[in-house]
């Protein structure tokens, strides 16, 4: 009896990891962005779900802003330390070289100090 069952089974496991993959890509993501020091360029952003804009870094790594916003563009420089949540955002200037514009604490979203505080 049981073996007429597991198409069921087969669809509904489907499913869940259909459901359950991009949460635990998006961990993934999240620990190596926390593991890894850096400094790399935003190179595109993308809005998803109307509300949380995806910051893609030229190493791979993404920045997700929800409902606290940062203030980053593509071309912005980031520079973060390993093995902790922030990370420093430079600004082009008018010359041309990348001036610090703010701290952000990518665990909890708010900005520590810089420009605009």
């Amino acid at each position: 009896m049981k073996k007429k069952h597991w198409p069921i089974y087969l669809i509904l496991g489907l499913i869940a990891l259909w459901i359950l993959a991009p949460n635990f890509y998006a961990e993934y993501k999240r620990s190596e962005f926390y593991k890894r020091g850096f400094n790399a360029k935003v190179i595109s952003s993308s809005i998803i779900y109307s509300r949380i804009t995806i910051f893609e870094l030229e190493n791979g790594l993404n920045i997700r802003s929800g409902v606290i916003k940062f203030n980053i563009e593509i071309g912005d420089s980031i520079v973060k330390s390993s093995n902790n949540w922030d990370f420093k955002v430079y600004k082009r200037s008018l010359n041309g070289s990348y001036e610090f514009y703010k701290l952000y604490d990518y665990d909890y979203s708010k900005s520590k100090y810089g420009k605009d505080n």
